[in-house]
């Protein structure tokens, strides 16, 4: 029960659509209203050097959707806090991170880590400002170990555990 209109001459900006192209619009953002567009294209991964494989896909702007999600919702609309919040020492620990996160969210819980580099101090000031439920620290020693710090943020209790153990307690 999506109302939509079809327009023999839309257009899309990229050369390798075939058949059918679409745009999705928002009448909260103006003139520029395409959330997000997209099509067919049948012959691209051939074009690459695969087999002839059909296919659709489309691209979203992130900014745009955020826009109307605030005009719906309100500019304060509150944000869930995360379930974890991992923090490295060490850019060694990313790979750990990486497993963990996956892994957690694999089991339904939602997971924040920091993609700039920061200083650990910075991550934990940023897991404080999300409001995360809990903060896993991988550090140099605790890695070394195969272990974590979780620390419950609403009681400030820190304690070390596997890296398996995290795993099978969420």
């Amino acid at each position: 029960e999506i109302s939509f209109s079809i327009v023999p001459t839309l257009v899309r900006g990229l050369d390798y659509y075939s058949r059918t192209v679409f745009e999705l619009t928002s009448s909260d953002l103006g003139s520029q209203d395409a959330l997000c567009g997209g099509g067919r294209y049948d012959g691209l991964i051939e074009q690459l050097g695969g087999s002839a494989t059909p296919a659709v896909g489309f691209a979203a702007g992130v900014e745009r959707l955020v826009l109307v999600l605030q005009k719906l919702r309100g500019a304060e609309a509150e944000v869930p806090a995360p379930d974890y919040y991992i923090v490295i020492q060490t850019q060694e620990a990313l790979a750990t991170l990486t497993q963990i996160a996956s892994e957690l969210r694999g089991r339904g819980k939602s997971v924040v880590y920091d993609l700039m580099g920061r200083s650990m101090k910075a991550q934990m000031r940023d897991a404080d400002r999300t409001k995360a439920a809990n903060v896993i620290i991988i550090g140099a020693d605790e890695l070394s170990r195969g272990e974590v710090q979780i620390k419950e943020m609403a009681t400030g209790e820190q304690r070390f555990v596997t890296i398996a153990d995290v795993i099978a307690s969420a």
